[in-house]
């Protein structure tokens, strides 16, 4: 709901892949075709993330949302994560955390 998909389609793979609802390629023999699609809806994943404890207490989307109430997580832990890519994108590709892929929300990659 907060990630613009298709953005990150157009701009990682210039428009040249399906966007995905899940890890698994739709043409895999193990692929879900019941699989739930998310749409981007920035204002809707906004409220979702404030309804469960991930909360942007001064309003600034630049800076991280804070953990208040969160289950197993202490009162103003930021919302950071890290993901592994490879060294060397592929010549071409640009990596999914340049700025724009996920911002607007408080949720720091």
């Amino acid at each position: 709901m907060c990630i613009d998909r298709q953005k990150m389609v157009d701009q990682l793979f210039y428009g040249l892949s399906a966007v995905p609802d899940s890890y698994v390629p739709d043409f895999h023999p193990l692929a879900n075709p019941d699989v739930r699609s998310y749409d981007y809806e920035p204002a809707e994943a906004t409220k979702m993330l404030d309804s469960i404890g991930w909360v942007d207490p001064d309003n600034d989307p630049d800076t991280p949302r804070i953990a208040k109430g969160v289950k197993g997580v202490p009162n103003g832990t930021p919302f950071e994560f890290s993901y592994l890519l490879v060294r060397r994108m592929p010549r071409g590709y640009r990596r999914p955390d340049d700025p724009g892929i996920l911002s607007g929300f408080g949720v720091f990659v």
